[in-house]
């Protein structure tokens, strides 16, 4: 069995934000998620599991930089009133959706400047 820390889970996920009760559901969730990832490389290979299973874990920060930065972007263009093409890929990644954005004063740009338009 792979043992997960606390600490190790919270590092990871950046659980600050929630109430103790939500750290520890999410903290039990994640720390199944790592076992089952971690049982399907070693299944997969042996020899090379602990290695793979390291470098997954090691994406997920970038993969969290990644969607905080699209949704950031996304959001500041929307203000803008300018469109962009975001992938469908990366917009359900990042649950960007009408009900998730919170578009305040759309003639404020990203710098809290009034657009000229």
């Amino acid at each position: 069995m792979f043992p997960l820390k606390a600490d190790d889970v919270s590092e990871i996920a950046g659980l600050e934000g929630l109430s103790p009760h939500g750290q520890d559901v999410l903290g039990n969730k994640q720390r199944m998620a790592a076992r089952i990832l971690f049982y399907s490389c070693m299944l997969d290979d042996p020899i090379k599991g602990p290695n793979r299973f390291a470098s997954i874990i090691a994406v997920n920060p970038s993969m969290n930089r990644q969607m905080v930065t699209t949704k950031r972007m996304d959001v500041e263009l929307r203000r803008m009133g300018l469109s962009f093409y975001i992938p469908k890929v990366l917009s359900e990644s990042c649950a960007m959706n009408e009900e998730n954005l919170e578009i305040k004063d759309k003639k404020e740009d990203c710098r809290g400047l009034v657009s000229q338009k």
